[in-house]
């Protein structure tokens, strides 16, 4: 007996380390490839490995690197159904794709893998694709149908072909099952309508109404608001019992017509999420009176009074005295709302370029550059000589959509500057491109080439590459993707948890080390740094996110630089943790919580994580609530 317990320790001592089932040093070779965004063909070895977790495994990275539909086409009709189902995932991000998903799906045998191509062709799919899912929706494949339906929503599903689409899914809220009738009510709140038919309409309004699920009325009320001419459906929803469907129809009323006794009502919810947003939806409801508007300036969260403001702007019914409410006595976010609600520009530029806090800079510098009125050549340059860089990327960024030739020698000054970081020198030479492209500068700044030749190999910018290195007679640009130190996998396989207190108490999350190994360590180093700690929730929309790990706190800060996604097939259920993006490849500290389900999300943001415990503390977090430290757990 000892010698059998001898022989089985020294035989799992000489099984090979494996990270996710695929050996760790094949493991590490296709992190190293995924992350450093190689070319998809240097996959070409490992997906046709003989092990089929190294095959199934490589189709992921393909799948991140967006590989065409001839490098996929093996492993969709591999022998191995694992590896059809990461070949069927890697085809709803490929280029080229629909092609090999239409033929694969009469093929294919494996439930997983039919539900994943049919998931794929509602991302890739085209018009004529339509009616092919819409006939899963009468098999065991509904729910992933009705939630391609949605995927193709507005792009695909347009005419006649939307009342078929609806007409398919009202029906299946007729099944049982909650997770089937939750994605088909999702994919009606995203299916166009010009407008239904009566019948379908009034369809529509009853399930909005009656259904017995809350989640499936307040998609069903965002689906069917613009067609709604009775005020007593909204104020029907209104007055619902769930939070989520109250919030749904104060929305829709703000877009679609309001009904005033039913939104004046939600000035006094129970919930403060609804009775923010009741604020904002009063802005367009001139049946709301103003007197409760001034009275939620002095009640209620900082939330709420800054909506009240906002509205008030709207309404034309601002207080005389707005310069009081940008003072250190009213909570951020109403301070932030008075400089929003400002017209003085030569105080808002002043505001931009002297206040102390980077919130109120970015607020001012917003309402300039983004307001109602274009903005100036001369505010512009201003801001491009900024001290604060996020400011100079916000100002490029309006020089790309206001191009002038006053701004050439500001651009060049700013695209100099040693400190500025990778996204504002990015934006710079956007608006440089932007700016020669009008013809309106024959003869180019002598300065132009030698500040702008050392940026023509960034990724981002090769469109714009090719044509400045025409317009400045430079040699042709070589592409190259910057290196990146990468973290031993086997170190981030140690990885389980993260518990973040906050001050709405802890909430408990279960970090996903094998689906998104970079992003995973790049939260625990930032955590482990005590980054984190002191942050604030800056971004809180009720019933979807509580964003945070902004350093800044205005939503433009981050580490100082970027990770690329590690998107999969992991979904956007209540209490994923994903990683916030500007774009594509984006990431960096700022990262949220969702708080309801929110489909849309799916295969844009990288999931990283998921809460296991603490769901009511991430619910009951708001606008400047902190988090005060995270902690790390790792496997012993």
């Amino acid at each position: 007996m000892v010698f059998a317990h001898l022989f089985l320790a020294v035989a799992w001592a000489a099984e090979p380390a494996r990270f996710g089932g695929v050996p760790l040093a094949t493991a590490e070779a296709i992190f190293q490839i995924e992350v450093q965004r190689m070319p998809p063909e240097s996959l070409l070895p490992l997906l046709s490995d003989v092990d089929p977790t190294v095959r199934a495994r490589a189709a992921v990275a393909a799948g991140r690197l967006h590989a065409p539909a001839v490098l996929l086409a093996g492993l969709a009709a591999d022998g191995d159904a694992n590896v059809r189902l990461a070949a069927a995932r890697a085809l709803g991000f490929g280029t080229d794709t629909v092609a090999l998903v239409r033929a694969r799906l009469p093929l294919e045998s494996d439930p997983r893998v039919v539900a994943a191509l049919l998931e794929a062709l509602g991302r890739v799919g085209e018009a004529s694709d339509v009616a092919t899912v819409i006939a899963a929706l009468d098999t065991r494949h509904a729910n992933t149908a009705a939630r391609a339906l949605g995927r193709m929503g507005s792009r695909k599903i347009e005419g006649p072909g939307g009342e078929v689409a609806v007409t398919a899914l009202l029906d299946t809220l007729k099944f049982p099952i909650g997770e089937t009738r939750r994605s088909a009510a999702w994919a009606l709140s995203r299916i166009p309508l010009a407008p239904p038919s009566e019948a379908l309409r009034a369809r529509m309004i009853e399930a909005a109404l009656h259904d017995s699920e809350s989640r499936v009325r307040a998609w069903l009320i965002r689906g069917v608001a613009p067609f709604v001419h009775e005020p007593s459906v909204f104020a029907t929803a209104a007055n619902d019992g769930a939070m989520e469907v109250r919030l749904a129809a104060v929305r829709a009323m703000a877009k679609h017509g309001c009904d005033g006794p039913a939104l004046t009502a939600r000035l006094g919810d129970v919930e403060a999420g609804v009775r923010a947003e009741a604020l904002t939806a009063a802005a367009t409801c001139a049946a709301v009176d103003v007197a409760p508007l001034r009275e939620a300036l002095t009640q209620g969260t900082a939330a709420e009074r800054a909506a009240a403001l906002r509205t008030l702007k709207e309404r034309k019914a601002l207080p005389a005295a707005l310069a009081e409410f940008q003072t250190a006595a009213w909570p951020l976010p109403v301070r932030i709302a008075a400089v929003e609600s400002m017209d003085e520009r030569p105080r808002l530029l002043r505001i931009a370029l002297r206040n102390a806090d980077p919130r109120l800079r970015s607020a001012a510098a917003g309402v300039i550059l983004g307001g109602d009125e274009a903005p100036r050549a001369n505010e512009i340059v201003e801001l491009l000589a900024a001290s604060d860089f996020v400011l100079v990327q916000a100002a490029s960024e309006a020089a790309i959509e206001h191009p002038d030739p006053a701004l050439e020698k500001q651009l060049l000054t700013a695209l100099a500057r040693k400190e500025l970081p990778r996204a504002g020198a990015i934006a710079t030479v956007r608006a440089l491109d932007a700016l020669y492209a009008t013809g309106r500068l024959p003869h180019p700044n002598p300065d132009a080439k030698a500040a702008i030749r050392r940026w023509l190999s960034v990724p981002e910018l090769a469109a714009a590459s090719q044509r400045l290195a025409a317009t400045l007679s430079l040699d042709p640009p070589q592409v190259r993707h910057p290196e990146r130190a990468l973290p031993s996998l086997a170190d981030v396989a140690k990885v389980r948890s993260a518990r973040v207190f906050t001050t709405e108490g802890e909430v408990r999350i279960e970090l996903l080390s094998e689906v998104a190994p970079l992003t995973v360590w790049n939260f625990v180093t930032l955590a482990e740094k005590g980054y984190f700690n002191g942050l604030t929730f800056h971004r809180v929309v009720p019933d979807f996110v509580a964003q945070t790990g902004d350093p800044r706190g205005d939503g433009w800060g981050g580490p100082g630089y970027e990770i690329p996604d590690e998107l999969s097939a992991e979904d956007y259920s209540t209490g994923a943790v994903g990683m916030a993006l500007s774009g594509p490849d984006t990431g960096g500290s700022q990262w949220f919580i969702t708080t309801a389900p929110q489909p849309h999300l799916d295969f844009g943001y990288t999931v990283f994580g998921r809460v296991t415990l603490g769901m009511r503390a991430a619910r009951a977090i708001d606008v400047e609530d902190t988090i005060v430290r995270v902690v790390i757990e790792r496997a012993e």
